[in-house]
């Protein structure tokens, strides 16, 4: 039986990661979408993207995250894929040296900003 190329093996699971993101992504399906086996696949990711499966997925939730929050979403309506908000906060403080909330803020306005472009257009 020959067995897939992995390079186009690679370039379908990230397809399918992407796609399917918020979803709990099993092995199984990864190995239906690839024909690689879990253990070839997660090799032969990590060699082309430098991270193994589980890690590449975290890092694009995050990246997810950062796009909702940075365009004003509340941590509560962000969905990536993490279990619940609590695995949402530790993965994305581990990322990026903020929680969600630190992190959404730096998006919005300061009260005394907001002071001030009101006192401007008054």
């Amino acid at each position: 039986m020959r067995q897939p190329d992995q390079p186009s093996a690679v370039r379908r699971a990230r397809e399918f990661i992407h796609a399917n993101f918020q979803k709990n992504i099993s092995l199984g399906e990864l190995q239906s979408v690839t024909g690689l086996s879990p253990w070839q696949l997660d090799r032969a990711f990590k060699a082309a993207t430098g991270l193994p499966l589980h890690k590449y997925l975290t890092h694009l939730r995050v990246a997810k995250a950062r796009v909702a929050l940075a365009a004003g979403a509340r941590q509560a309506e962000v969905d990536v894929g993490f279990f619940d908000q609590s695995h949402l906060t530790r993965h994305f403080k581990a990322a990026m040296g903020l929680t969600p909330g630190q992190y959404a803020s730096c998006f919005r306005p300061s009260r005394r900003n907001r002071k001030n472009v009101q006192d401007n257009t008054s």
